[in-house]
């Protein structure tokens, strides 16, 4: 039915193109598609151009979307060339005269959505234009979502062309395979300018005598690609008493060449001391305009004079248009700050908190600050300013944030006012995320200032310890050791808002809790409620629980009242009679508890979204603590029976189904790789997949043993080992081969060829 319908609709698009100019076209409105396109500066030239695109969306449900894109007069794709009736265009990569490389119609018009929507069908095209069609009928497709742009791309502009260069896009949409509405538009994808080159510098950078000063990186940039031609030289000459200083431009450069990203790249050479050339050696020409930057490095001699170090920059271009231009590109003078620190808010902060204040800092420099300087203020690990970039600029004068980074831990700013010498950072606030390790809260300034300084400390909020022992693989009722948490500080457990506090406890994979423990503040038993999963409801502020628990859950929810916490003394909270349900793969594993929960995560309440977006939803359920407090190991052997061409198999007796049954190729048995994982008593958090490298890597205790799909080789601790055949990849699944996978883990393989049946023994 499907190809049917799909022949259809290529038909009737065929025949739309056929009889295009001879029947009458049926006006649509627009309405059905959204049209917008970017424009990209382009000149006259017999070499080709990259060009803007044209972006299509907001379509109607069809089963098919036409397409038609046609250049204007005096444009065409690459000379010569055109795309073909075969939907490819040829194109003369280097230039001499071959057309050696080869493009799919796919490399011009795609879809976002190539899961449910086939490449293009090519249905004709010149030089000029071309005409495609897209099979829309997948029901799983999202229109909402789902655009389609086309790329501009190898084109030549001819000197009669206009200034402002247009795409007639048109778009008809198949249904019940007739056309059943129509859409156009005239598109711009370029605009004609003259070649030109600019220079922009950075902020000065404060140095002082000495050789390898870093001055402030200076940019060039085209307006089109291809502005900068081959051979063309930029000559950068300093003043008096200050050298290039080559060798260190090379060293922190990485080379003795400063490229742009599409091509454009120039050469550095020294042509005096006080001189240095920039030799154009690569163009970007038939790409996109590109820059590059440059920072330099100078030797200032003793005597030299304090003051700005202004460097005139000078050209021999070709056609590009360039106005030479001295720039500021250093002062010379000491460049330490002074850091003051006042005392004047609680030095300690918690882990998962937030709106937190710091200390008021204030940096003195030994010259005044300059408008455009760069300050970067970058914070410990876990920390996160917990402002936006309003509240920031209202709390710190005479500054701009150009945006906060790395996840919020970064904040890049920019002197805009006249603060003179002095800038005080005041009423800043911060948040800890709940991976954030306990120690020194440091603040590293960076970009034209250097320097660090401790401006607090993360601290925990309980001492948590867990009494650790030794359970059977397959037990229903495990007992585990007590998990015990104190206070760090009076009130801790309770210092968040909340109309109810709990604690959470995870459990791995393949574990689950047999029963409800007993609680205990204080050695006095509490009477909490235990539920299987719980939310704080971050507009309502309201507390919302779900099921009540019930055995088998592998998420526990104790929750407290307040009152069942001391306001006098530290609260100590001891979780005991903890029941394990034990899945038999588990062998040699520890039980890993990950506890969160309002008690030790004060995020849940942190209201105010536009802050940090998702903060709350990102960390309210992040845990803030782990213990072990249980080991799993087999009763005796673990024995493991697979069956040849069977998905049921048995551990320590018990059944259990795989998706893929085992099978023999070459003699040899595999098997897929997570169940040969379960085996050996390796649970799904320590079984790791590369898809990108195809790589299987399974962990247990001090052994790594890695494969990969289609090769012979085996890694032990990274020690190779061969084996005669290369785990392969059925239907989606990994499978491995069987006796090298155990016995890399010291497991004992046993075959009985009667039955069809393997044994793995550890």
């Amino acid at each position: 039915m499907l190809k049917k319908r799909s022949k259809a609709i290529s038909m009737l698009i065929c025949l739309a193109f056929l009889f295009t100019m001879i029947m009458p076209a049926t006006v649509f409105a627009s309405s059905y598609v959204d049209f917008s396109s970017s424009a990209a500066t382009v000149s006259d030239s017999d070499d080709p151009q990259n060009l803007g695109f044209v972006k299509l969306e907001d379509f109607d449900d069809v089963a098919a979307i036409y397409i038609e894109i046609t250049l204007p007069s005096d444009v065409d794709w690459d000379t010569g060339a055109s795309i073909d009736k075969a939907g490819t265009l040829a194109y003369d990569s280097n230039g001499d005269g071959t057309k050696d490389t080869q493009f799919e119609i796919s490399d011009f018009i795609t879809t976002n959505d190539t899961t449910n929507i086939p490449e293009a069908t090519f249905v004709s095209g010149d030089g000029d234009e071309y005409v495609v069609w897209f099979d829309t009928t997948d029901g799983a497709i999202d229109w909402d979502s789902l655009y389609i742009k086309a790329k501009f791309q190898y084109i030549i502009v001819d000197d009669d062309a206009d200034d402002d260069i247009y795409a007639s896009v048109v778009v008809r949409g198949i249904d019940d395979d007739e056309f059943t509405w129509r859409a156009s538009e005239d598109c711009l994808i370029g605009e004609k300018a003259e070649s030109e080159i600019t220079v922009t510098a950075k902020a000065a950078k404060s140095i002082e005598v000495g050789d390898d000063q870093k001055l402030a990186k200076v940019t060039f940039t085209e307006n089109i690609d291809g502005a900068f031609e081959v051979g063309d030289t930029i000559v950068m000459t300093l003043p008096d008493d200050v050298e290039w200083d080559l060798a260190n431009i090379v060293a922190h450069n990485g080379s003795a060449v400063v490229s742009g990203n599409y091509g454009l790249a120039a050469t550095i050479t020294q042509t005096d001391d006080d001189e240095l050339t920039l030799t154009i050696t690569g163009s970007s020409e038939g790409a996109f305009e590109d820059k590059f930057s440059l920072t330099g490095y100078v030797t200032v001699f003793p005597g030299t004079d304090d003051g700005d170090v202004e460097v005139s920059v000078e050209s021999d271009l070709g056609d590009a248009d360039f106005d030479d231009v001295d720039v500021v590109l250093a002062v010379i003078g000491e460049s330490d700050l002074t850091i003051d620190v006042d005392d004047d808010s609680d030095d300690d902060i918690y882990i998962a908190d937030y709106n937190k204040e710091l200390d008021t800092f204030t940096f003195e420099a030994n010259a005044d600050f300059a408008a455009e300087d760069s300050i970067t203020l970058t914070l410990s690990d876990g920390v996160k300013w917990y402002m936006t970039e309003a509240q920031f600029e209202a709390a710190v004068d005479d500054v701009e944030v150009l945006g906060f980074y790395d996840d919020n831990e970064s904040v890049w700013l920019e002197v805009t006012g006249t603060p003179g010498d002095e800038l005080e950072f005041a009423n800043l606030k911060v948040a800890t995320t709940p991976d954030a390790p306990a120690g020194d809260i440091t603040v590293t300034i960076g970009e034209d200032y250097f320097g660090d300084f401790v401006i607090g400390t993360v601290v925990d909020q309980a001492e948590v310890s867990a009494d650790s022992v030794v359970v059977s693989s397959g037990d229903v009722s495990a007992a585990a050791g007590d998990i015990t948490l104190t206070e760090t500080a009076k009130d801790v457990f309770t210092a968040g808002d909340f109309d109810n506090y709990f604690l959470s406890l995870s459990l791995p994979s393949g574990v689950a809790f047999a029963d409800k423990p007993t609680v205990s503040i204080n050695d006095d038993e509490v009477d909490v409620n235990f539920y299987s999963e719980w939310e704080f409801d971050i507009n309502t502020a309201d507390d919302k629980h779900g099921d009540k628990f019930s055995d088998g859950d592998s998420d526990l929810y104790i929750v407290f009242d307040e009152d069942d916490f001391s306001s006098s003394k530290v609260d100590t909270i001891t979780i005991s009679d903890i029941l394990y349900t034990l899945d038999s793969r588990l062998n040699n594993s520890e039980v890993e508890v990950a506890i969160g929960g309002t008690v030790v995560n004060y995020l849940a309440e942190a209201e105010d979204t536009v802050v940090i977006e998702d903060l709350e939803k990102d960390y309210e359920d992040g845990e803030v603590y782990a213990v072990v407090n249980a080991t799993t190991e087999a009763e005796g052997n673990a024995d493991s029976v697979y069956t040849i061409g069977s998905t049921t198999y048995t551990i320590n007796g018990i059944e259990y189904t795989m998706d893929v049954a085992p099978y023999i190729s070459g003699d040899r048995t595999f098997m897929p790789i997570r169940y040969v994982a379960y085996a050996l008593g390796i649970n799904d958090a320590n079984i790791l997949w590369d898809g990108a490298a195809q790589t299987v890597t399974l962990m247990k205790g001090d052994k790594v043993v890695q494969l990969q799909v289609g090769s012979t080789t085996l890694l032990i601790n990274g020690a190779t080992v061969t084996m005669d055949v290369a785990p392969v990849n059925v239907n989606g699944r990994v499978c491995l081969p069987i006796r090298f996978v155990a016995q890399a883990f010291g497991a004992v393989v046993g075959w009985d060829a009667a039955t069809q049946q393997v044994t793995i023994e550890m």
